[in-house]
């Protein structure tokens, strides 16, 4: 629920009182973007240059895996996941930065994924979503 709230209070335009008035709870922790709320998908709707967008992926099978990560960019996006390859036994999580960098702006959303492949035959899909504009 906390992290709703500050995803409220990270959208642009977004009056604080109006968010405690809907929720009942103020705007103490907000998200530097609303991106940046952790949903097994990524949209951006105004890309300028770069940015990082974090996730956090927590193993809910019953062993340990090995994941490899793979990217389909959308047009006009260069991206790369850290760590492109990771470990995680049963329960814990691992964090991963998702770097985006504006390699052509083209004023129009463009679609692609993240693709994390497991030793275990799991395969995690983040669809990416991203308007990129220009950088001037």
């Amino acid at each position: 629920f906390e992290d709703y709230i500050s995803f409220l209070c990270a959208m642009p335009n977004m009056e604080p009182q109006a968010v405690q008035d809907a929720t009942g709870m103020q705007c103490s922790n907000s998200l530097a973007y609303p991106s940046d709320l952790n949903l097994p998908s990524i949209t951006i709707g105004a890309l300028k240059g770069d940015r990082s967008v974090w996730r956090n992926v927590t193993n809910v099978a019953s062993g340990t895996e090995t994941y490899l990560c793979s990217v389909l960019p959308p047009r006009g996006v260069e991206v790369q996941v850290l760590p492109s390859f990771f470990t995680i036994a049963p329960q814990e999580t691992q964090d991963l930065e998702i770097k985006l960098s504006v390699v052509q702006a083209l004023n129009v959303f463009s679609f692609g994924e993240i693709v994390l492949i497991g030793s275990l035959d799991h395969i995690v899909r983040l669809p990416l979503t991203v308007f990129t504009l220009p950088v001037h």
